[in-house]
């Protein structure tokens, strides 16, 4: 088999240019099946890679719309405090990770369970449909009324304590 026959056999079976699969070629030192091999592991980790930096990108946005989230202790319309989103998750992670903080969380729910408290998560965002008010006329609810987030998954938004 002739060079030329490797090339076209390397361009058909990896998708390679003329170039490409000469260089391949090349790279193995004429030897047809070290060039696929080295191709199809060279593609392999490609994709890895591709994927991983996709995975990262997924996982910073969600870190960021995770910044922007707040979580708001009120009692009917008052807002008594709010807090970051993030800052709420450490705190039930050190609620899971230690019964003191735990016994703590456990008195806190049952003074807010007896005074009507409510506790309301907030997306942050302009463009969430939380932040738009839904239309007087229209009775419809908003996305966020039907306990809808941004990315189509069910949760909660506005948990009345009074009425678990």
């Amino acid at each position: 088999m002739d060079d030329l026959d490797k090339i076209d056999v390397l361009r058909e079976r990896m998708s390679m240019t003329y170039a490409q699969a000469k260089d391949a070629l090349d790279a193995a030192g004429g030897n047809l099946i070290d060039a696929l091999i080295a191709e199809e592991q060279g593609t392999a980790q490609g994709q890895m890679r591709r994927k991983g930096k996709e995975v990262w990108h997924e996982l910073k946005g969600v870190a960021n719309k995770a910044s922007k989230a707040k979580i708001s202790l009120k009692k009917g319309s008052k807002v008594l405090f709010t807090i970051p989103a993030p800052l709420g998750i450490i705190g039930l992670v050190g609620a899971v990770a230690s019964t003191e903080i735990a016994a703590i969380g456990l008195a806190g729910t049952a003074v807010a369970l007896a005074k009507r408290y409510s506790l309301e998560i907030n997306s942050g965002s302009a463009n969430h449909p939380a932040a738009q008010p839904a239309p007087a006329a229209s009775g419809g609810t908003t996305a966020d009324q039907a306990g809808v987030d941004d990315w189509g998954m069910d949760r909660i938004d506005n948990v009345n304590t009074g009425d678990i």
